[in-house]
């Protein structure tokens, strides 16, 4: 039986950084697809008592997608609070995907899937927004959220890109979150996005990324390890 580890990432799947299974490649395999996550969101909603007490935090479940798209099994990889755990769970047998394929096909494949909970200044709930999330820092033992590593770098590039879509020079409003992708070296291998609500805000991003180099102070380069960040880009 072929399985695979694929890694989702605020709804978005991305490959894993391990060998496909049965010799396939990379480009022979497509990742497991939510069909109905944003719905399944909704009916998690917040713990009326996180509300209250003011909590805020992650859960983040391994699922085994099966063939018919289906969450046979789940294990608890983080919970921030028993509230959030019991809220995902109550829900989780609704979500569907489409089923991981390679070669045209489908095999059973695990996917590692965040929930975050997050409150608003008034207190109302909602899931957070990619700009109001860190950083994801992964490799191959840890995950985790890190404090920017870029500096003021990154900074700048999301005001030139708000300024690009207030003068009115191209439609950017929207939301992004790219995943780059670094060696033991910390040179960067590849770039891709997890998702990315127009392609004019995807150009628009690559045309910036030279800009963005991480700092020696954030000392992921000391780690001899490779890994990626995933890093949200919010413009309004």
């Amino acid at each position: 039986m072929k399985t695979c580890v694929f890694l989702l990432f605020f709804g978005v799947l991305a490959c894993g950084a391990m060998a496909q299974p049965g010799g396939l490649t990379k480009i022979d395999t497509l990742p497991p697809k939510p069909i109905n996550l944003e719905e399944v969101k909704r009916m998690i909603g917040y713990p009326p008592g996180a509300v209250e007490k003011q909590i805020q935090g992650d859960v983040w479940l391994i699922l085994l997608v099966d063939t018919n798209g289906t969450v046979s099994r789940h294990r608890v990889l983080y919970s921030g609070h028993p509230d959030f755990l019991n809220a995902v769970e109550s829900q989780l047998h609704h979500l569907k995907f489409v089923p991981a394929t390679g070669h045209g096909q489908p095999f059973k494949c695990n996917v590692t899937v965040p929930f975050s909970f997050r409150l608003n200044q008034v207190g109302n709930s909602r899931y957070a927004s990619p700009e109001e999330e860190p950083i994801t820092y992964f490799d191959q033992d840890t995950i985790a959220r890190i404090p920017n590593p870029f500096g003021e770098q990154y900074a700048q590039v999301i005001a030139a890109l708000r300024k690009i879509s207030k003068d009115g020079d191209l439609p950017l409003a929207g939301q992004a979150f790219l995943k780059m992708q670094f060696d033991a070296n910390c040179k960067l291998e590849g770039k891709y996005f997890e998702r990315v609500s127009s392609a004019e805000l995807r150009e628009a991003i690559f045309a910036q990324l030279k800009h963005l180099q991480i700092t020696p102070e954030s000392k992921l380069c000391e780690k001899g390890v490779g890994f990626s960040l995933f890093v949200p880009f919010t413009v309004r």
